[in-house]
């Protein structure tokens, strides 16, 4: 059969002619969707390091960086990944992958070898809200590998298509000689039979002439029509495959998640980062409904959110998710989420679709939660010390005339009872006043030895004003060493945090428990907790309460920011938080255990102080150091003036008073070298004291200065008084201002000779 023989050679030269053509584009697609991928994986890698690397590069433990980086090593695609200081000034680790799979140090694994590579800069929000530039993190891929794959792939794909359309063929010839090829070889036989008869001269009048085939006007129009048909088929399956790829293309390549549905909701396409976020891979989720796929609930209320789809599909027009709405994946994970819904239209208008995008925003709803958060404490803090500076201001006057008025009456008088009375309560409202400015100051960063059992019942006072009376709280302080290093401001946040969650978990009321012993670990033994712990010597603080307990699936996500099981605006999810920052600040451990219905032990191991090292500071009480001299006081409270007069004249020295730094400056102007020493206000109108000190200073006079305020001293004070003065909190007593005073006018000792 000539003609089957032709269609097939023609159809089979065409065909491997555009196998060749669809394997090369299948390439170059798949090398636009690996580079997509890629690219996805750097940007994502890079932002989970500078996420992660934040506080380990600030705190330069270079431990938890090589951890932090090796994680990311899991990643078969990643070939090095550097980190720099700021500006790359200096390289504070690289790791890359050597031919044998280890990791190895690196300078530059870029130098001479090709790949993707990515710099992303590490930001670390202060305790003031603001963002600094603590290191820069660069990834680097080796993007070989998946092309070898994507070539075999492809190869393979070829291979198998080539198989399929050589037995397509088979079946087309088949056909073909049956029903198309053998009629038509069978016409053109028997048309040419006819016109041989008809040439013959014998046979001229039995047999009509018959043209040939190709000048059969009705069969020539025949085969121009099927070819025609044909050619355009083949323009129209091309252009369709051309738009599916091309879709698929650029859906694969987009940042963000997106889901396709029908009208009623069925799942026809989804792109990875919507596979990755949602836990479903495409060959499952395509034809599931989308309320399967993608569950969605309020973050506030944890109540179902309505499905944007049948928003979409009732209006007809673009609708986005509400605020605060969190995607739950399909094993458990969960995403904070910006989404926006449109319709998918066709020509003539009619919605035959919805098309859903949404991205992960989890990272930026945190920071924004701790930016509000840093803001709000950073305002209570100011309103705490600026109370706590008042206060103190109203302590020292009424304290100082109390002390000054009991000194001039009898031992015997029956009134000292009553002053007694008033200095003892000045003083208890002077230790409120501190653990204000305490919290107000929220001084981090100095580890000095600090008294647990002081913290304690620090943290019990505060307690006692929060909670309720149907708590009771006890206190079994039993540890013989009580000392160690760290921030007593910082610990007694942490304990508060505790207490006031164990207060939330008992609402009918119950027992609150702190208590206390040493513990040391010997080499070896391993004890269960969020950090591990060396051996050695070991504080053990226990926080307990009888309340209803926690879950055992939410003991793990405790520590978690922004986890909380409270009900909207009753909680920010950050007391927990704090408690974890704090305890790893203090290079200990904590370990939770629950009851359901019974209550919770929060355990809190650390470190205890070298008792070489530790020195507990014992307050006590000494006789006044009386003096002479003419002392300058600085003062804006006329009280606190003229108490300040009263108590220097009783030491022995001289007073000239100034209401203001303008007015005790000029007064010191007059007369230097009469003038001893100044005592002077730290916050004053017109010139406060700092600046006045600083106006002396730049002067040359290095006259003895005590600065006294009721708030916590600026940090640079020390070195703006230098050598020659020294702090003074308010209230102050006659005998801390003795002592004040006699420090700084007691001359410096002779410098050493070498």
């Amino acid at each position: 059969m000539p003609l089957t023989r032709k269609v097939i050679g023609t159809l089979l030269v065409a065909g491997f002619l555009v196998l060749l053509i669809v394997s090369g584009m299948r390439y170059h697609a798949g090398l636009l969707v690996l580079t997509g991928e890629y690219q996805h994986l750097l940007r994502s890698t890079t932002r989970h390091l500078g996420i992660a690397l934040r506080e380990p590069i600030f705190q330069h433990d270079l431990t938890t960086i090589r951890d932090a980086l090796a994680a990311e090593f899991a990643q078969p695609q990643i070939s090095a990944i550097l980190v720099w200081l700021p500006h790359r000034d200096h390289l504070l680790l690289g790791l890359e992958r050597a031919p044998d799979r280890r990791l190895v140090p690196t300078n530059d694994p870029r130098r001479g070898k090709p790949g993707l590579s990515l710099e992303a800069p590490i930001l670390r929000i202060g305790a003031n809200g603001e963002s600094r530039l603590v290191g820069l993190v660069g990834v680097h891929l080796d993007p070989e590998a998946g092309r070898a794959q994507l070539r075999t792939r492809v190869l393979q794909d070829t291979l198998v298509d080539g198989l399929g359309f050589l037995l397509l063929i088979t079946v087309v010839a088949w056909m073909l000689g049956e029903s198309v090829a053998a009629p038509l070889d069978n016409l053109r036989t028997r048309l040419r039979i006819v016109e041989e008869a008809a040439n013959q001269p014998e046979t001229a009048e039995t047999w009509p002439h018959l043209g040939s085939p190709a000048a059969d006007p009705e069969l020539a129009g025949a085969f121009r029509e099927l070819r025609d048909m044909a050619a355009s088929l083949g323009s129209v399956l091309e252009t369709l495959w051309r738009r599916g790829e091309s879709l698929r293309i650029t859906l694969n390549s987009i940042g963000d998640a997106v889901i396709a549905t029908d009208a009623q909701g069925v799942i026809t396409r989804l792109n990875p980062v919507a596979e990755v976020m949602t836990g479903w891979p495409r060959h499952e989720a395509v034809g599931k409904p989308l309320t399967e796929v993608f569950t969605i609930v309020n973050g506030l209320t944890r109540a179902p959110a309505d499905s944007p789809v049948a928003k979409v599909l009732a209006s007809g027009e673009v609708v986005g998710l509400a605020n605060h709405t969190i995607l739950i994946g399909r094993h458990g994970k969960e995403y904070q989420i910006a989404d926006s819904g449109a319709p998918i239209r066709d020509d003539h208008g009619q919605t035959v679709g919805v098309v859903l995008v949404f991205r992960d925003i989890t990272e930026q709803h945190a920071l924004e939660s701790q930016l509000r958060q840093s803001r709000k404490m950073d305002a209570i803090g100011q309103l705490a010390g600026g109370i706590a500076h008042d206060f103190n201001n109203l302590l020292g006057g009424m304290m100082g005339s109390a002390e000054l008025l009991a000194a001039k009456l009898p031992h015997d008088d029956p009134s000292r009872r009553y002053l007694d009375m008033i200095q003892q309560t000045g003083r208890t409202a002077t230790e409120l006043a501190r653990k204000l400015l305490s919290f107000a100051r929220q001084d981090r960063t100095e580890a000095v030895p600090v008294d647990l059992h002081q913290v304690l019942r620090d943290t019990g006072h505060l307690l006692e004003h929060s909670i309720s009376r149907k708590i009771s709280l006890r206190f079994d302080l039993g540890a013989s060493r009580p000392l160690l290093l760290g921030n007593a401001s910082d610990l007694q946040n942490l304990f508060l945090n505790l207490g006031l969650n164990a207060r939330d978990a008992m609402p009918e009321g119950g027992t609150l428990s702190f208590t206390t012993r040493n513990l040391h670990l010997e080499p070896g033994e391993y004890i269960d907790g969020v950090f591990p712990v060396q051996p050695g010597d070991y504080l053990v603080a226990e926080v307990t309460d009888t309340g209803v307990g926690i879950p055992p699936e939410l003991i793990e996500r405790l520590f978690e920011p922004f986890f909380t099981t409270k009900v909207a605006g009753k909680g920010t999810g950050l007391g927990l938080s704090a408690v974890y920052g704090a305890v790893k600040r203090h290079q200990g451990s904590i370990r939770v255990s629950s009851l359901v219905g019974k209550g919770t032990t929060f355990q809190i191991l650390l470190p205890q102080a070298d008792p070489k090292v530790a020195a507990v500071i014992t307050r006590s009480e000494v006789n006044p150091v009386q003096g002479t001299g003419l002392i300058l006081v600085v003062e804006d409270d006329e009280h606190l003036r003229d108490t300040a007069k009263a108590l220097l004249e009783s030491l022995g020295y001289q007073v000239k008073l100034a209401a203001n730094g303008v007015q005790g400056l000029a007064m010191f102007q007059e007369a230097p070298a009469e003038i001893s020493a100044l005592l002077v206000d730290l916050v004053m109108p017109e010139m406060d004291g700092r600046s006045l000190v600083l106006e002396l200073r730049s002067r040359g006079f290095q006259v003895p200065i005590v600065v006294a305020s009721g708030a916590a001293p600026p940090a640079d004070l020390p070195k703006v008084l230098g050598p020659h003065g020294l702090f003074l909190p308010k209230p102050y007593s006659k005998v801390t201002l003795s002592q004040a005073l006699a420090t700084v006018l007691r001359p410096p000792p002779p410098a050493s000779k070498t």
